[in-house]
């Protein structure tokens, strides 16, 4: 099993590897959900009006193995460095588990002085996330295309979608349990572009040159243009008025539909309040 924290400067600090590795992996594992009741004391009971969670800290024991107070030193200012510059930036990290990860500040941490009878050194660290959620991430690539297709041919790995017999039928597929959030990214050139998921239009009036690109975030419900200055155009106004407009993907296999004159990327955020568990790989 593969843990460890990537800054939002996209530097690494492994966590269970040689020199560090973390003492107890469990806490990782654990879940919450609060709960918002309505007391009916006439009655004693009460009735349950709906589960939640806005946030969420996570509490490890990493081990530190060091041949010299100067190897430790080192390690403990590097892992102080990267996880105070998220802080300070609030710019939060990625903490990893194998394919799943949650954002994430490290805010606490309780280091051991370095004693150089003790083979290994403790330090307590308390991560904190204000979007308690698990995420995997799977990318789903789409080309220009304007030949039909023949044969249906399916694509495994992170290409999880299938060719059917026309350019604008194809398939995807939501891994998880729940509805999920995604991210689609549609290229220029192309006007007025749209694609279909799953009954759902996600249609923007808008023109793309060469080199610009539509994003549409549900997580955020955000549609943003970014023109070839890198500049950000809100484009909110430009996206089809009829019905909810960022709706999350259904579990399962989805068909999609679009033109096949642009090209475009799916992001899919499969979520999960624990990552997935991978007992066979853990050490």
């Amino acid at each position: 099993m593969k843990i460890y924290y990537e800054s939002s400067s996209h530097e690494i600090f492994d966590m269970s590897d040689f020199p560090v590795v973390i003492e107890d992996i469990t806490s990782l594992f654990e879940k919450k959900w609060n709960h918002d009741v309505t007391e009916n004391m006439a009655k004693n009971k009460s009735k349950l009006n709906r589960y939640y969670k806005t946030d969420m800290s996570i509490k490890l024991t990493l081990s530190v193995f060091a041949d010299s107070a100067a190897e430790y030193d080192e390690i403990m200012d590097r892992f102080e460095r990267l996880t105070e510059q998220d802080i300070v930036y609030g710019m939060p990290g990625k903490l990893w588990v194998d394919d799943y990860y949650i954002e994430a500040y490290i805010e606490t941490e309780s280091p051991k002085e370095y004693e150089e009878l003790f083979y290994s050194v403790d330090n307590d660290i308390t991560i904190y996330s204000t979007y308690p959620f698990w995420i995997y991430k799977r990318t789903c690539r789409f080309e220009i295309t304007e030949a039909t297709s023949t044969n249906n041919k399916r694509y495994g790995g992170k290409y999880s979608y299938r060719y059917a017999n026309s350019t604008k039928h194809r398939y995807v597929i939501n891994g998880n349990y729940l509805e999920s959030n995604f991210r689609l990214i549609i290229y220029g050139p192309v006007v007025n572009p749209q694609v279909i998921i799953g009954g759902q239009s996600y249609l923007v009036n808008i023109i793309l040159e060469d080199g610009e690109r539509l994003e549409i975030d549900s997580r955020e419900d955000k549609v943003i243009k970014i023109t070839n200055y890198r500049q950000e155009v809100n484009a909110f106004h430009n996206r089809r008025k009829k019905g909810y407009f960022f709706k999350k993907l259904a579990p399962g296999r989805l068909e999609l539909m679009w033109p096949g004159t642009f090209r475009f990327d799916l992001i899919i955020y499969e979520e999960r309040s624990v990552p997935k568990w991978n007992l066979s790989q853990r050490t």
